[in-house]
């Protein structure tokens, strides 16, 4: 496959008008931009030129603002329910169907709706579908089959169970923390995490093994703290510290919880 054009000028992402279409929707006036360039960027073309994805973009993405922060500060949805609503508000433009002729579609496919990750793997082999419309169409089919999102609470006894289940002490005082920072924090409910929001997710906490509890920490600018590794996960973290025990849960732990807080209110 080709490299990107060389003029930068030419750099642009671009959307595919839809399941299958080999032109985007729209790209800059005047423009000439090879064709593996207008779609390795979007993940629409697989090595075969049948339908797949790929991410095969050479160009690096450009560093991130302080306009960028800004946004994503006013932009990023509180709940999985403002997220799925964001995404299928714009899924025709997307995609090139509704989220309801995706739902036929995997109805008809003859794979299992309730299992999420099936039909999220068979929407990005089979068509090239992006990361947040797959999650989007996967959970409005495991709905339409008679799925329900579990309670907060119900993710939280599932993940401390079993084997965990000596780990709730340590989850119930991060907890209690966390929600004590601000009346604008709120908890919410995921499969193998718990994320606690403000105006976006500032911390998550996994019971990562049968004796570690892990804290993702989300900062613009991190506390200089021995306690705290450089992470992608859990959640939206960008540094992550570990506990085995309710006494780690220090004066020192709480400072780096409140510092999360106030880096994203």
């Amino acid at each position: 496959m080709t490299s990107g054009p060389s003029n930068p000028s030419q750099r642009r992402a671009f959307v595919s008008a839809g399941p299958g279409s080999r032109e985007p929707i729209a790209h800059r006036v005047g423009e000439t931009v090879p064709r593996e360039a207008r779609f390795a960027f979007c993940g629409l073309l697989p090595a075969d030129g049948g339908p797949g994805v790929r991410a095969d973009w050479t160009d690096r993405p450009r560093r991130r603002t302080a306009t960028d922060t800004e946004e994503e500060h006013e932009m990023t949805p509180r709940s999985p329910e403002d997220m799925m609503s964001a995404v299928t508000a714009s899924m025709k433009e997307r995609t090139g169907r509704t989220l309801e002729e995706w739902v036929a579609l995997v109805a008809a496919s003859g794979i299992d709706p309730l299992d999420q990750n099936a039909v999220r793997r068979w929407l990005m082999r089979e068509h090239g579908v992006l990361q947040n419309s797959r999650w989007a169409i996967a959970d409005a089919a495991a709905r339409a089959a008679g799925w329900e999102r579990p309670e907060t609470e119900e993710y939280v006894a599932r993940q401390y169970a079993g084997a965990k289940a000596a780990l709730r002490p340590i989850f119930e005082r991060l907890r209690d923390v966390l929600l004590s920072l601000g009346d604008d924090v709120s908890m919410e409910g995921r499969g193998t995490y718990v994320p606690f929001v403000r105006r976006r997710q500032f911390a998550a906490v996994a019971a990562a093994t049968r004796t570690r509890v892990d804290v993702g920490l989300r900062y613009t600018a991190a506390p200089a703290s021995p306690l705290l590794a450089p992470a992608n996960a859990p959640g939206q973290a960008t540094h992550r510290l570990s506990l085995a025990s309710v006494e780690e849960v220090t004066p020192e732990v709480e400072a780096l919880l409140r510092a999360a807080y106030d880096q994203n209110g």
